[in-house]
């Protein structure tokens, strides 16, 4: 759980993970594209373990670049 001293901290951080969560469908939807138009194929041919294996790099630097907003606690709930 992350906490923050701040409302605005706290809309800033939620906004950051919306626009995160956009954009890593976003990245997901133009690498599953498959050329021709063909509609499956390469989500088919391509699981998703193999795919997070290949991009999982890149998506955490996206990750990193949009949600910045740093948590003043972070807590582990179990």
């Amino acid at each position: 759980m992350l906490c923050f001293a701040l409302l605005e901290e706290i809309l800033r951080a939620v906004e950051e993970r919306l626009a995160w969560a956009t954009a890593d469908e976003q990245f997901r939807a133009s690498h599953m594209a498959t050329p021709g138009g063909f509609p499956g194929v390469t989500g088919d041919w391509v699981h998703s373990k193999d795919f997070d294996l290949v991009f999982a790099r890149t998506r955490q630097l996206l990750r990193e670049r949009i949600c910045a907003t740093p948590s003043g606690q972070t807590v582990a709930l179990r």
